[in-house]
């Protein structure tokens, strides 16, 4: 299965239950993102695609896919507020088939979220090719050993601490 839109980011629950805190955001003109798209804030407060730089505090989750409006503010955007609770799902991705595979030894780990460029840069992935900031891996959502399967997932870029089981204080 190679990455495609349909490999996008999921939301899939929140630590300690309930619901996900949800708003609707100004839209900047021009957006093409699609639902499960990291979204940013511009310097004027409208949402854009995020698509490179270290996703933290400030970070949304798209629901629905970008207007492409004609102008700033037109459209609103539905989001969901990711926090350091925000538990979501992505799909591990590495050059080769064979390397892109869900494994137990990632557990724990932070890989790198990418903005995978095969998709039209529509959908961001787990990068295994290499370490680095984005995503703290919980666990599988697939079986392991499943080629480009998802991975259950924190922000590592929204916590002030190493691991998000980390005491804070």
């Amino acid at each position: 299965m190679p990455i495609s839109t349909a490999s996008k980011i999921q939301f899939e629950y929140m630590l300690g239950g309930g619901p996900p805190a949800m708003v609707t955001l100004p839209e900047s003109s021009g957006q093409t993102f699609l639902p499960g798209a990291f979204l940013k804030l511009d310097s004027s407060g409208h949402t854009v695609k995020a698509t490179t730089g270290t996703l933290a505090t400030g970070t949304y989750l798209a629901l629905q896919a970008g207007a492409n409006s004609t102008a700033d503010g037109i459209t609103e955007a539905p989001v969901i507020v990711i926090d350091s609770r925000t538990v979501m799902s992505g799909v591990v991705y590495h050059a080769t088939t064979a390397s892109a595979v869900t494994s137990s030894t990632q557990y724990g780990d932070r890989w790198p979220l990418v903005a995978a460029t095969d998709s039209g840069d529509q959908c961001w992935v787990i990068s295994i090719a290499s370490s680095g900031e984005g995503a703290w891996i919980l666990k599988s959502k697939d079986a392991t050993g499943t080629a480009y399967g998802r991975l259950y997932f924190l922000l590592s870029g929204i916590s002030e601490v190493d691991s998000p089981w980390a005491a804070t204080g």
